[in-house]
């Protein structure tokens, strides 16, 4: 999968959302945008340019659950509208 984090900024909070694509994604459309917990390590890297990620999904709901990058790993809000859909 492809990778890239966008991050919301307003007065009261910051928000990290991953949004990912298949293997192609100059091709293929946005499949997840998924709201993340903020993670320690500097998550900046990964709003510039797509990157390659693993995308483990929850058994159950077959929803993404972890994101592993080669910078480390994201996990996946709770809640049923930390997952969205895309395509």
């Amino acid at each position: 999968m492809r990778l890239l984090i966008t991050i919301n900024s307003d007065s009261d909070r910051t928000g990290y959302y991953a949004v990912f694509s298949g293997a192609q994604a100059e091709i293929e459309e946005p499949l997840w945008k998924v709201a993340i917990y903020n993670p320690r390590w500097d998550v900046k890297n990964l709003t510039e340019r797509q990157v390659s990620a693993k995308v483990y999904c929850d058994p159950k709901s077959l929803k993404p659950a972890v994101l592993e990058t080669d910078y480390g790993l994201l996990w996946s809000m709770a809640g049923s509208g930390a997952v969205e859909q895309l395509g």
